[in-house]
Order: C-alpha cells, then structure tokens, then sequence
C-alpha cells in the first residue's frame, strides 16, 4: 500500500454503537426524520442546517460535488424539498481502490419549515459545496421592533443572543485510488474555499488542512446536523512516491490530489521472445 492515511487519537464515544445501529435500520427502511437532530440522522443524506430568525429562515445543506445541472430545489407550502444525484468521476482502477468513503447516488431531503414562511420569494445559492436557501417570511408573521426606553433617555433595542461554536478539527469523506502511473486522492470539504487550503509535504508526510468557512446565521436552530469543525488530514507517503509531481485541484468543495509515481516503481514489460 502506498499511501496510509494516520488517524487521531479517538476517546471512547459511548454512544458510537447506538448510532451505527441506527443508521442500519435507517438505511433498510429508508427513514429519513430532517427534524429530528442527533441520534435519528442519517449519515447518507447530506447534513442540514434550518434556522429560523425574526424576518427569515435560512437553510444551509452540505453539497460537496454537487453539479447544479443534477440538484433541484422546490418549495410546496412550507415544506422544502432538496433532491438530486451525486455523481463521482474516480480515477484509477477499478482494482486499484485502497479507501473509500465518499457515497454517490440519488437523494432527497425533505423538511417541514414553520408555515410563516413566503416560498414564493425564496432564493438559493451555492459556494464551495454549500448551499445557502434563504426563504423570507410574510410580511404579517414578521415580529414589529419595539424600542424599551429607559430613564436615561436613551433608546435600546432587544436583540437576539447568539451563541459562537470554537472550531475543531476532524477528516472527511475519502476515496484513494491508483494506477500504474499515479495516486488519486479525493477529499469532500464543503465550506473550504482557495484561500483557506494548505496543502503541504513535510518528510514523509503529506499533510492537507481546510478553513471552514460558512455563512453567519442569527436566530434560532431548528435543525442542526452541520460541524463547525475544519478539516486535516496527515498521509504517510512511501518511497515510491514522487514528491515532486503533487497537482492539487478545489471545485465545489472537492479537493482532488493527484500524486505522480517514481519512473523507477512503475512497472514495466519485459518482452518475451521464443527460439
């Protein structure tokens, strides 16, 4: 095996089973519960964010690889509908596969929003694998500001509390593949963008990190499935290696590095005559 990935020290997560045998029985009924955050998600859906302030709500959905041409978006009353298909280009052999994490396929995701919502004026947008759906609210469901005087004289207004998440770091989906002539690694890191990638070899190690960077949203969540977490990632690379042929390429929220091998441990034919 030519490239192994390094995993961090895990502490004991007690709960781990219970989730893994959740997500079985999800994946065989095909039960999919969009407001129902925590034990009840299902990994093989894409994440979603549903929050919900004075004047909107903003959903945001993790779409890595995600062509626009291949995602639809509707809205039926208050209930968004975010279906598709993920198609993933892989390199190599078909033999050649020594991880992969990354699914593809068909998905929906469907979820009830409060019905305050104006589905006629929503908007939606993607950036480095995110999507961003912004659905305004009635203008009669809108809350009026109130200003509370007090015996100063000066005026304050009652603003919501938000709370702010530390970032952490953890892996994410990967699929490494290979040839005669070179390694394939693909990386999903949705909310990365060009600026905040660092891509580097150190040694023997080849050591990838991504800055999250996603909207700021005030308000109150409703559904919360996306990390705050940003990405690193550490390979150990062996000798044959060439640490001088590393393409990286970032589309969409999809890091695709490309790692040549030494002529030397290229395999040859060796021409066989008779006589």
């Amino acid at each position: 095996m030519m490239l192994q990935r390094v995993f961090p020290k895990r502490v004991y997560d007690p709960w781990a089973d219970m989730r893994s045998l959740q997500d079985q029985i999800n994946r065989l009924f095909d039960v999919d519960e969009p407001m129902v955050p925590g034990l009840f998600d299902r990994n093989v859906s894409p994440a979603v964010d549903v929050i919900e302030a004075a004047d909107q709500v903003q959903v945001l959905c993790e779409l890595p690889g995600i062509d626009l041409k291949d995602l639809d978006v509707s809205v039926t009353g208050n209930v968004l509908t975010i279906r598709g298909e993920k198609k993933i280009d892989r390199k190599g052999k078909d033999n050649g596969s020594f991880r992969q994490e990354i699914w593809e396929g068909s998905f929906q995701r469907t979820l009830s929003l409060p019905e305050t919502i104006d589905g006629g004026q929503a908007n939606a947008e993607m950036r480095d694998g995110i999507l961003s759906i912004v659905i305004p609210k009635r203008e009669e469901a809108k809350p009026k500001q109130i200003s509370v005087k007090i015996n100063e004289g000066n005026e304050r207004r009652l603003v919501m509390d938000t709370r702010t998440t530390q970032n952490t770091t953890m892996l994410a989906c990967c699929d490494i593949r290979r040839d005669e002539e070179k390694v394939y690694v693909t990386l999903e890191m949705p909310g990365v963008d060009k600026d905040g990638l660092d891509v580097k070899i150190e040694g023997d190690h080849l050591l990838v990190e991504g800055r999250r960077v996603l909207p700021e949203i005030s308000g109150k969540a409703l559904l919360r499935e996306i990390r705050r977490s940003d990405y690193r990632h550490t390979f150990t690379l062996d000798e044959t290696i060439d640490r001088d042929k590393v393409d990286a390429q970032l589309k969409n929220g999809v890091l695709k590095l490309t790692l040549g091998i030494r002529e030397a441990q290229k395999p040859r034919k060796i021409r066989v005559v008779s006589r």
